[in-house]
């Protein structure tokens, strides 16, 4: 029972983020890492994704967030790609 109310409350969300975006005109795109694209799946799951919803990349290692987020890489490898600034760089 416990699993319908998460999903419940994920659609609830994913709706509010939908009809956010389109009132505003604006699109939503993901990098992921830790979540390895359970983000992506969700909001192509939305009702309307395609109105709203570019896509994304999940960049799970040093190698690919370095190559493809831009993220500096002797700071990556210094860190494994885990810290706050990497966080912040791959949400923008």
């Amino acid at each position: 029972m416990e699993t319908k109310r998460v999903d419940k409350t994920a659609e609830e969300y994913l709706e509010k983020i939908a009809k956010a975006c389109i009132k505003r005109k604006v699109t939503v795109a993901v990098a992921e890492s830790v979540t390895s694209g359970f983000i992506q799946l969700l909001l192509s799951n939305a009702k309307n994704a395609q109105s709203f919803f570019q896509g994304g990349i999940t960049a799970y290692n040093g190698a690919q967030k370095t190559r493809h987020l831009q993220i500096e890489p002797i700071y990556a490898l210094d860190c494994n790609c885990v810290s706050q600034d990497i966080s912040i760089e791959m949400a923008k």
